[in-house]
């Protein structure tokens, strides 16, 4: 499995440790497919879910591998079982499905996947190349849930520059979030990056078009607010703001 990225490599080496089970839910998609045959290659999975159309993806794979599981998403069963999990989980809120949800909502590859994460039947999902984020977080959402104590739902995503990493969050879920909110999502990203990289100490700046009282405007105030509110959580990480980003990044 030819990968040049520092960061890619050391992401297998940790799966390889786990040997996790992992599901991709969009198995029919050219460039799952591609993927999914990298995965097989290499020796980092114990168990490789894909799911689709099962004749496509059979095809296109033609692999024995025993870590190769293949569901197909227009099986009867599947489609009953994730269903019933879904109302299970919507009755249980008090928000039970309508007729025309519970009829199609078994049949996404993306609830499928979520029912089957929320089974413990697979460790992981990776979705997102042929549905939107809004998509991927719905079935996450409605089929898995949010991890105990978190409040805000956020999204990080991964920068490498000259082999440093950062991760910058949130920039794909709340869109006009509340100081409080920045404050969730500060630590939760904090939480990821520390979650995949435990040897470094995650340093957190509050970003705003202000450095430190530069200028005065509401969205600058949030952010000194964000921050207040992050600090007297006493995570234990370095925190502060509110910088802009040349602040932030340049450390002369």
């Amino acid at each position: 499995m030819a990968v040049e990225s520092p960061f890619v490599q050391k992401l297998l080496k940790m799966a390889g440790a786990k040997k996790g089970r992992l599901a991709l839910p969009e198995g029919d998609d050219p460039r799952v497919i591609e993927a999914a045959k990298s995965l097989l290659q290499s020796d980092v999975l114990s168990e490789l879910w894909l799911f689709g159309k099962a004749s496509q993806i059979t095809a296109a794979l033609a692999d024995t591998d025993k870590r190769l599981n293949i569901v197909d998403a227009s099986d009867e069963t599947v489609i009953v079982r994730t269903r019933n999990h879904f109302e299970q989980r919507a009755n249980a809120k008090g928000k039970p499905l309508s007729a025309e949800e519970s009829a199609v909502i078994g049949t996404s590859v993306l609830n499928q996947a979520a029912m089957y994460l929320a089974q413990n039947k697979v460790d992981a999902v990776v979705a997102g190349c042929a549905h939107t984020t809004a998509d991927v977080i719905r079935a996450t959402l409605k089929g898995v849930g949010m991890k105990k104590g978190l409040k805000t739902l956020s999204g990080s995503f991964v920068m490498v520059r000259d082999d440093v990493i950062y991760l910058y969050g949130d920039c794909g879920v709340v869109a006009d979030p509340t100081s409080e909110q920045l404050a969730d999502i500060a630590e939760a990203t904090a939480d990821t990056f520390k979650l995949l990289f435990p040897e470094i100490a995650p340093k957190i700046a509050f970003l705003s078009f202000s450095s430190k009282g530069s200028a005065d405007h509401p969205r600058v105030d949030k952010v000194r607010d964000a921050l207040k509110f992050f600090e007297a959580r006493k995570t234990g990480y370095l925190a502060d703001g509110e910088l802009q980003f040349d602040a932030a990044f340049v450390p002369e």
